[in-house]
């Protein structure tokens, strides 16, 4: 069966798609200040982290509408408002709430135990 989408993924011009490998990466809690965003780099990937409270989220560093980036911008709960058209996202899910785009940013896996924070990016 595998045969088959290869020769199907072939014939649309392109190739069978492979999942991608995933890495984790470690940072102590204190490097992210509580109630605001930093931005990060890991694994060829822009990020943004948002300490706030007892939560942290991680989503792309990239407004969807114009790939401002979106550390910086206005957080409310947890909607964060890009500066330069105010596009507002969804910390949580990275879906587009309000503003001047529908298209999501990525969000990325996030755990924190024993003051450490884990990122999976993929």
């Amino acid at each position: 069966m595998r045969g088959v989408w290869q020769k199907l993924a072939a014939w649309l011009g392109g190739r069978a798609a492979t999942p991608r490998p995933s890495r984790s990466y470690t940072f102590p809690l204190s490097d992210f200040p509580d109630g605001q965003g930093t931005s990060l780099s890991v694994g060829g990937k822009r990020l943004a982290v948002f300490h706030l409270g007892k939560r942290v989220f991680v989503i792309e560093n990239s407004c969807s509408h114009n790939r401002s980036p979106l550390v910086g911008g206005l957080v409310s709960g947890t909607v964060v408002t890009c500066r330069t058209h105010r596009a507002r996202f969804s910390l949580e899910t990275g879906q587009a709430v309000g503003g001047p785009t529908r298209r999501p940013v990525r969000t990325y896996p996030v755990t924190v135990a024993e003051g450490r924070v884990v990122i999976t990016v993929s």
